[in-house]
Order: structure tokens, then C-alpha cells, then sequence
């Protein structure tokens, strides 16, 4: 039998937000970054974004997927205050301390496991 593997979804990522749709913005990625899936972490070059090259600039996490490969293209990401899911993130080998405590200065938080408690 046939499997079928499907591809990671905002939700997955994204765990918690204040309010609908707080934290996310529509951003543009650069042209030539290639494939972006979602929980890529990104970082500013311009006005556009590019997939992290220094862990200390990451400063968002795609929570779409695009191919910018040859033209810039839209996607939305998670930009402030909220909470994801640290084991759906791509870090690109970089240092996972860095990362997260780049986001966590934008109150973007990475936790693993359930951001619950039970009593």
C-alpha cells in the first residue's frame, strides 16, 4: 500500500497567539531562496526575507510554504509574541540557543512538548 506523506502545517508550528492572527505578518521572500517550508526560520535582508544565515538575526518563522526560487514571493510569519512548537522548527544547523534566544527578544517563545499543565 501507497503512503502518503503530508507536508507540516501552520497549526503544527504556531501553538499560541493573543488574539486572531496577532502574530503573523505577510512578508516577502527574496528571490533565489528556494523552497520555504513552513516552521523555515527566517531573518531581514531589506526589505524582503531570506532564510537565516546568522543565528543572532533570526527574527521570524515562515508558517507557509513557497518556492522562491526564481521570484521573490509573499508568504505569512510569525513575527511577535507567541508560542511554537520548537521540535516543528528548521533551525539549518545553527545553533539552537541562539535561535531561540533571538526570537525570544521578540517574544516569539519555542517550547517543547504540550504548553499545557495538568492540575
Amino acid at each position: 500500500m501507497a503512503s502518503n506523506t503530508e507536508a507540516v502545517a501552520a497549526f503544527e508550528v504556531l501553538r499560541w497567539e493573543p488574539g486572531l492572527f496577532h502574530a503573523r505578518e505577510k512578508v516577502t521572500i527574496a528571490s533565489g531562496q528556494g523552497t520555504i517550508a513552513v516552521g523555515q526560520i527566517l531573518e531581514a535582508s531589506g526589505s524582503n526575507k531570506i532564510k537565516v544565515g546568522t543565528a543572532a538575526n533570526a527574527d521570524s518563522i515562515a508558517l507557509e510554504a513557497v518556492d522562491a526560487t526564481s521570484a521573490a514571493k509573499e508568504c505569512v510569519a510569525a513575527v511577535r509574541n507567541c508560542v511554537v512548537n520548537k521540535d516543528m522548527l528548521n533551525y539549518n544547523s545553527m545553533t539552537v540557543a541562539t535561535v531561540d534566544t533571538a526570537l525570544k527578544a521578540l517574544g516569539i517563545v519555542p517550547r517543547s512538548g504540550p504548553t499545557y499543565t495538568t492540575l
